[in-house]
């Protein structure tokens, strides 16, 4: 059932961005309109698989986070061909685009399932590299990274998906890392320690409270994968 629903759930995914590929390529119909049936398709996939989780979803059925992703998806591609197809927005508007859809995944997961989470952490961290932009700042850059973070951890409260902390902060480092070593300026000192602090103060203190499933091992996983975030930081 697992695998025919995600199945099912990419060929929709990849028939949507075929769509807007094909009416790129044979100019059917206008850039604009195409963008905005595109985000209509993915807003109507994402209800879809909404609605069936609350109506007829029973335990272990995953046609609703399948229809979810392939909506997921679909905005993805939508936002981005609308940036870098079309140039209907400009950079900015774009990486706000797929961070908004990325963050909103994080939220969705909660509801419906974990592969959606990582899609989204997927979306939200790819988004930097998809649209640089046009003046990068460390002001805004690590603020971004920060709530990629929370988000994460936020998702992760009374959640058994320990990959989901690991790889946020995993993603932080490495695009961390790649701006010290390519954009380090001294002013980017203060912003960059701001982050390191609320980096390791997030991942220590962020599932503080929350009833989380028991650890298989000796040590709670809380305790682990904050000292691993303390390392990060």
């Amino acid at each position: 059932m697992l695998f025919r629903s995600w199945i099912g759930g990419a060929a929709i995914a990849i028939g949507g961005l075929l769509f807007v590929k094909y009416a790129y390529d044979n100019a059917l119909i206008s850039p604009t309109l195409q963008i905005i049936l595109g985000l209509a398709a993915a807003a109507v996939l994402v209800v879809a698989g909404e609605t069936v989780r609350r109506r007829w979803s029973r335990p272990g059925d995953f046609v609703p986070a399948a229809l979810s992703a392939a909506g997921l998806v679909t905005a993805f591609g939508s936002v981005y061909a609308a940036y870098a197809l079309y140039e209907l927005v400009s950079p900015n508007t774009a990486f706000l685009g797929l961070a908004a859809v990325g963050l909103f995944a994080f939220a969705l997961s909660r509801l419906e399932s974990p592969l959606i989470a990582a899609l989204g952490l997927i979306g939200s961290y790819g988004a930097p590299a998809l649209i640089p932009a046009e003046n990068p700042s460390a002001w805004s850059f690590f603020p971004y990274l920060l709530a990629i973070t929370v988000a994460s951890f936020a998702t992760l409260r009374g959640r058994p998906w320990w990959w989901l902390g690991y790889l946020a902060l995993a993603g932080s480092l490495v695009w961390a890392a790649l701006w010290v070593d390519a954009r380090f300026i001294a002013d980017d000192t203060l912003p960059i320690g701001l982050f390191t602090l609320a980096l390791g103060f997030v991942a220590f203190f962020g599932l503080s409270g929350a009833a989380m499933p028991p650890s298989r091992g000796p040590v709670d996983q809380r305790l682990i994968l904050g000292l691993v975030g303390l390392a990060t930081a």
